[in-house]
């Protein structure tokens, strides 16, 4: 029997909706909807989300609720990301998400990889003998190693693209912000779990 399933995504920039149809392991989509919600706006000063970004999760995760009632959806999945992982408020903010029904499951940054390694598996599987996989997100990224089609390295590094911003530009953006901000991702790179492995194909993400 088919299934429809719903999946929201909540993240350090935007927040992400997908109904789906689940039939004979095919995904068949029948709603999308993301929304900017700037959770990790300010949060490297002090790992606090700011109030009108709480607000607008708020906002969106109902119209998402609003959304899923219209279908028969079987199950509701959701999950958090890098913003709420760290942040100090996270319980305040869980707290308000619960009262709109909406449940999320805060899953850790090698969870995540672990995830996006599956999701690359199912869709680009003639890709999967010998690939690095590189999930640019908005607070962190994530490194996946997949051989003869099996995940063997997952790293989630601090690395997304808000954190990054707000850790080393400012307007307007220099020389010398840009080569600060290669020098402290090349670190990273060089310290992480994929130092030296060797690949075939290379596949990049922006989820």
């Amino acid at each position: 029997m088919p299934e429809i399933i719903s999946s929201i995504d909540i993240g350090t920039n935007t927040v992400t909706l997908l109904i789906a149809k689940i039939d004979n392991f095919k995904i068949v989509p029948l709603h999308q909807k993301e929304f900017i919600v700037g959770l990790g706006e300010g949060i490297v000063k002090n790992n606090l989300i700011k109030k009108e970004s709480i607000y607008n999760c708020i906002k969106s995760l109902i119209e998402f609720k609003n959304t899923i009632a219209k279908y028969n959806v079987d199950k509701e999945l959701c999950v958090a990301t890098s913003a709420l992982r760290q942040a100090k408020n996270q319980k305040e903010i869980i707290k308000q998400i619960h009262a709109i029904k909406c449940y999320p499951k805060i899953i850790s940054g090698n969870h995540e990889a672990k995830y996006i390694g599956n999701l690359v598996k199912f869709e680009f599987s003639n890709l999967c003998d010998n690939a690095l996989i590189i999930d640019i997100g908005g607070g962190s990224t994530e490194l996946i190693y997949i051989k003869n089609s099996k995940i063997q390295v997952v790293q989630s590094l601090n690395l997304g693209s808000v954190t990054l911003f707000e850790k080393f530009f400012s307007d307007p953006i220099s020389e010398s912000h840009v080569l600060s901000c290669n020098k402290f991702i090349s670190e990273k790179i060089r310290n992480s779990s994929i130092k030296n492995i060797t690949f075939t194909n290379l596949i990049c993400l922006k989820l």
